[in-house]
């Protein structure tokens, strides 16, 4: 059997991340926080019913999902703009070849995929705050 090598290092350290790629740094440590946020939330909204007292932690723990998965949806909708525009979205590209490519795509679609994730982020958060208002 071949055995490769990953130029990328070991998974599991995440922190390495960080000199280079902030914002993939910061998707794994959120998605990591969110996988344990997850369980606790399954575990409380299971054991509710038979412990009324964990009713009071459903809502900071909604609230807790919602605020941490506002970047996985910006990554999210910004990795769908840069498939779509081919990296003129969000790419940065040389100027020639971003030029080449630019006479073959509407610059009206790399415009709106370019505030996609940005009004995906603003119509999340004022979902959240019609949430939060709806509690009180």
């Amino acid at each position: 059997m071949k055995r490769t090598y990953d130029l990328r290092g070991r998974q599991s350290s995440i922190f390495r991340l960080a000199r280079f790629d902030p914002e993939g740094f910061l998707h794994a440590l959120i998605y990591r926080i969110l996988i344990f946020l997850s369980i606790v939330y399954g575990l409380v909204l299971l054991l509710a019913n038979q412990y009324p007292q964990l009713y009071l932690a459903i809502a900071p723990l909604t609230a807790a999902v919602w605020i941490l998965f506002t970047f996985e949806l910006f990554e999210f909708i910004k990795g769908i703009a840069l498939a779509q525009t081919k990296g003129l979205a969000f790419g940065r590209f040389q100027s020639t070849y971003r030029e080449v490519q630019l006479r073959h795509a509407p610059h009206a679609q790399i415009f709106a995929f370019t505030i996609a994730p940005y009004l995906a982020v603003i119509i999340w958060l004022l979902g959240f705050a019609a949430m939060v208002m709806w509690w009180h």
